[in-house]
């Protein structure tokens, strides 16, 4: 048995206390390593906050673009009805699409003083301007070289 006078006791467990102090410091600093990389992973990484908030965002703008094709969906499946019952419906859209006309109508043409067709008007461009556009222009114009009152 050993037995320590009470000056030895105090300065061991001062060192020990030290030593304990220390190594309690490392871990510390290692502890707060680990949360800060965790916590980067948390906040950057794939499938954290910031992918997350990208990703909600995402979803807010595919499902508006869904809404939008389902009123498009909705005025399409109601223009086929028209189409396939409405005979005025149908009589307009071969008038003003197709350029048809019903027996019995007069068609004019009108020329210039020189005696050439007239250019009809250029639509507005898709942008909204009223400026005509510089793209060719295709013949899209049905042939009315009928006589008035004749028929198709």
């Amino acid at each position: 048995m050993h037995f320590y006078s009470d000056s030895v006791f105090e300065t061991l467990t001062v060192q020990e206390s030290g030593s304990f102090e220390a190594g309690a410091m490392r871990i510390g600093r290692y502890l707060v390593l680990i949360i800060l990389f965790v916590g980067f992973f948390i906040i950057f990484g794939n499938r954290g906050l910031l992918d997350n908030q990208r990703l909600k965002d995402k979803l807010s703008e595919l499902r508006a673009e869904n809404s939008r094709f389902e009123a498009v969906n909705h005025s399409l499946k109601r223009e086929v009805v028209l189409m396939r019952e409405d005979l005025r419906y149908i009589e307009s859209v071969a008038r003003n699409e197709l350029g048809m006309v019903k027996r019995g109508d007069s068609i004019y043409r009108f020329m210039d003083s020189a005696g050439k067709k007239e250019e009809p008007a250029a639509p507005p461009s898709s942008d909204g301007s009223r400026q005509p556009s510089r793209e060719p222009r295709e013949n899209t114009a049905p042939n009315l070289t009928a006589r008035p009152n004749a028929s198709m």
